[in-house]
């Protein structure tokens, strides 16, 4: 759950970023806007949902920060005080398969035509 916390603020930052990238550089841009603002809105909806669930459980994520290695975070689970890191190649890949799952993009079918 802290790492699924960590992430997808970094999916929603990717998201918009690519908006402003695709509306100075395409000429037919409502649609890529349109299932972009529909993934970050689902991103959102998890991330509340997530939070929700933090208070619910007593979970607390606090002292994050980006590294150059990496992120790194504390959090406080039922009185136990825990670390949690994650390295930039992992994340990278761990943002990406989330951004195709939020996109409608099954995975499945993705590993099927790659390996064509």
């Amino acid at each position: 759950m802290v790492k699924e916390f960590l992430l997808l603020p970094m999916v929603l930052t990717v998201f918009e970023r690519d908006t402003k990238i695709i509306a100075s550089h395409v000429k037919t841009k409502a649609p890529y806007e349109q299932a972009l603002q529909l993934a970050m809105d689902r991103v959102t909806a998890n991330l509340a949902e997530l939070k929700r669930e933090f208070r619910q459980r007593g979970i607390k994520v606090f002292d994050s920060e980006r590294t150059a290695s990496g992120v790194h975070c504390k959090y406080l689970c039922r009185g136990y005080e825990n670390q949690f890191d994650m390295m930039w190649l992992y994340i990278r890949a761990e943002v990406e398969l989330r951004m195709k799952h939020y996109l409608g993009a099954h995975l499945k079918a993705y590993l099927t035509l790659k390996k064509r």
